[in-house]
């Protein structure tokens, strides 16, 4: 960071096996991935609060809504995203919203998949050889509110 000219503002921590510490004392996340599938990273950023600045690629835009969530920024296209960034982080209410936003997206998104996961499991356990003896443990309804609840709680407990 010295030889860069950057110290004041980043620091290289290496690999960090615990970020929800880092999470809490940043104000937006910035992704400049050129190629990217779902971005656990991004979600945990989401989850923490945080706006989100991250290019158009792979699956990223199920998650970052341009506006809602966070910005789309151009990675190939560095003083433009730099322009984008700055912009974002001196509107402080635009920010905490997206954030905000970004939170309940992750969220909601998280809830789905976990509901859609019981479900292909319980039909996989319907449909196997034994499915006579084998049967389902939860209702969907319980499904939905297990999964649902124990997203909320984790989310929740990592704000502590």
């Amino acid at each position: 960071a010295r030889q860069l000219g950057i110290v004041r503002n980043v620091r290289f921590l290496g690999q960090k096996d615990d970020v929800a510490p880092l999470l809490r004392r940043a104000r937006i996340f910035v992704l400049t991935s050129e190629s990217e599938g779902q971005s656990i990273a991004m979600m945990e950023a989401m989850a923490a609060g945080l706006s989100i600045a991250a290019p158009d690629v792979g699956e990223l835009t199920d998650l970052l809504r341009e506006g809602e969530t966070g910005i789309v920024i151009a990675p190939d296209n560095p003083a433009e995203s730099a322009a984008q960034i700055d912009a974002l982080l001196e509107n402080e209410s635009k920010l905490t919203q997206m954030g905000l936003q970004g939170r309940e997206t992750v969220i909601q998104f998280a809830a789905t998949q976990a509901v859609a996961q019981k479900w292909t499991d319980a039909m996989q356990q319907i449909s196997s050889p034994n499915a006579t003896t084998r049967r389902p443990t939860s209702t969907p309804a319980k499904l939905a509110t297990e999964s649902s609840t124990g997203l909320t709680a984790k989310v929740a407990r990592s704000d502590t």
